[in-house]
């Protein structure tokens, strides 16, 4: 791959990752060591890109990624990094076992607390998947088409505003979006934790809400495997009274946002990435909503 050559001097196989903004690269250089090459998306803020890797270098005992160079910048002004390649395969491609389910909540918890001392300006900016935020999905109701799911968003989204439950909760840096597409395992061990485009000022219990949403999906008891990953933050980072009640909202809050993101994104663009997982959280919504 020529960006690579070119900018760290890498003579390696190249293999295009999913992305959402940014053009994303496995490689696999001739000795066999292996990286991931991101090419950011252009006119990306160099302060965004030095949260993350000072995130990362904060959180060097834990299985997150791991800068390899130093970050540098095409001709046409685009950032590229360079980060070492983390072993095990994608949580979203496994079946999921119970233990593993409570390692990713003992793993969050664990993050979490180690980031309270960590501060960056740029985890202050605004993001439409910061929960507090959640309100804006009212203006785009609409693009969802059945009535039925529709009536469904609109009572999450009611509750939310009407029982404010982040109003009283702890705070500090979280990842923001510990999806299944964006943990790493190996058995039941959790062996990375990656991209942290969204780490950000929030809730801690939002962290919990938005990693057990995403266990949620495919499930046939969803219920369960949300308290499997809660038991497993709760023995790293035990949940204060205020955010124990507050769980299950914030749970139904991010599916209701990512089912709103989806149904108005498929009207701007055709990248099946920006729903990949929208069936499966219409189900897990439409039995936890009951």
């Amino acid at each position: 791959m020529r960006v690579a050559r070119d900018l760290f001097s890498l003579d390696a196989c190249a293999r295009r990752l999913s992305g959402e903004f940014d053009d994303n690269f496995h490689l696999t250089a001739r000795d066999g060591s292996q990286y991931l090459l991101k090419i950011m998306r252009a006119g990306c803020d160099p302060q965004f890109i030095d949260m993350q890797v000072r995130a990362m270098e904060h959180l060097r005992d834990f299985p997150v990624p791991r800068p390899a160079a130093e970050i540098k910048t095409t001709s046409d002004g685009r950032i590229v990094w360079l980060l070492h390649w983390l072993p095990g395969r994608m949580m979203a491609e496994v079946p999921h076992t119970p233990r593993m389910l409570e390692n990713l909540g003992l793993l969050l918890g664990e993050i979490d607390r180690a980031l309270t001392d960590f501060t960056h300006p740029m985890t202050h900016r605004e993001l439409k998947w910061d929960m507090a935020r959640s309100a804006w999905i009212a203006d785009y109701l609409d693009y969802i088409p059945e009535p039925a799911r529709r009536a469904i968003v609109r009572r999450v989204l009611d509750r939310f505003q009407a029982e404010a439950p982040l109003e009283h909760v702890r705070r500090g840096v979280i990842h923001g979006d510990a999806n299944t597409h964006n943990v790493l395992v190996e058995g039941d061990r959790i062996t990375g934790l990656i991209d942290f485009g969204d780490l950000r000022s929030g809730a801690w219990v939002e962290e919990l809400a938005i990693a057990c949403a995403y266990a949620a999906l495919g499930k046939n008891d969803p219920q369960q495997a949300i308290e499997l990953v809660a038991s497993g933050y709760r023995q790293s980072n035990p949940l204060t009274p205020a955010e124990a009640g507050a769980l299950p909202l914030l749970v139904l809050t991010r599916l209701a946002v990512s089912v709103t993101n989806s149904a108005y994104t498929k009207t701007r663009s055709p990248d099946p990435y920006v729903s990949v997982s929208e069936r499966q959280a219409w189900d897990a919504l439409e039995i936890l909503a009951c």
